[in-house]
């Protein structure tokens, strides 16, 4: 099979996934999520070890990230005992929350306020209790929702596909609305003290997929759709 008839036979299946209307909805809102909330790690990254600002060094960088990391794991424990069985829904509502908070967390720091404790320590605890929530809550539910909606025979097509598309959106598209609102305040290397703004634009454009929980299946359609993915791969067999 040359690569144009392997693009057809992917986008075929693609296709073939969106045919599925609880999945196609999923995925709309999923890529609404992620693109509508602006980012601003490479930001924060160069406030944390400008010497014009908080002058962290790189070691103290990376141990604040290695808390973002052990968080992940945290959220994916989290999630696999206790959390799978509450409906997406509710979990993608909770999500927006912990989104808001986490850049009100920021936007805490920036300005500072560290409640009394040294700033690294209070920007770690964000990180970790940001990150943790975020995989428990967003990464995690999302994913296993995705895995109970796809047809058979198209599985790592669409997941692939749906990956890439979180990817961009998430990483990419992020960013990109990040630079615009900054094209407002120009913030830049020399001087970052409106930083704590887009941080402020950050929390309120969190709760913008809110209005779009609606898109979001219920726990009784998605047990509806596996039910129809059960005939059919019944059907296959025989």
């Amino acid at each position: 099979m040359s690569c144009w008839e392997r693009t057809k036979h992917n986008f075929r299946q693609i296709k073939k996934g969106f045919q599925t209307r609880e999945l196609a909805r999923s995925f709309i809102f999923f890529v609404i999520m992620g693109g509508v909330i602006p980012r601003y790690d490479d930001y924060m990254y160069f406030y944390l070890t400008s010497d014009l600002y908080m002058n962290f060094d790189k070691m103290t960088y990376a141990y604040m990230k290695l808390a973002a990391f052990f968080g992940m794991f945290v959220g994916a424990t989290l999630y696999a005992t206790v959390l799978k069985s509450i409906s997406v829904r509710t979990m993608m509502i909770i999500a927006c929350l912990i989104n808001f908070f986490s850049a009100v967390g920021q936007v805490t720091f920036l300005k500072g306020y560290y409640m009394g404790i040294h700033p690294a320590i209070f920007y770690g605890i964000v990180e970790l209790i940001s990150d943790s929530f975020s995989q428990a809550f967003i990464q995690m539910p999302e994913m296993s929702l995705v895995a109970k909606l796809i047809p058979p025979t198209i599985e790592s097509t669409f997941f692939a596909f749906f990956t890439g598309v979180s990817n961009l959106t998430f990483f990419f598209l992020g960013r990109v609305l990040g630079n615009g609102f900054n094209m407002i305040y120009g913030v830049t290397k020399e001087d970052m003290s409106d930083l704590w703004k887009l941080h402020v634009i950050q929390a309120i454009c969190s709760l913008i997929p809110l209005c779009f929980i609606w898109l979001l299946p219920t726990k009784d359609e998605v047990k509806a759709v596996q039910k129809t993915i059960k005939e059919e791969e019944d059907a296959v067999k025989e």
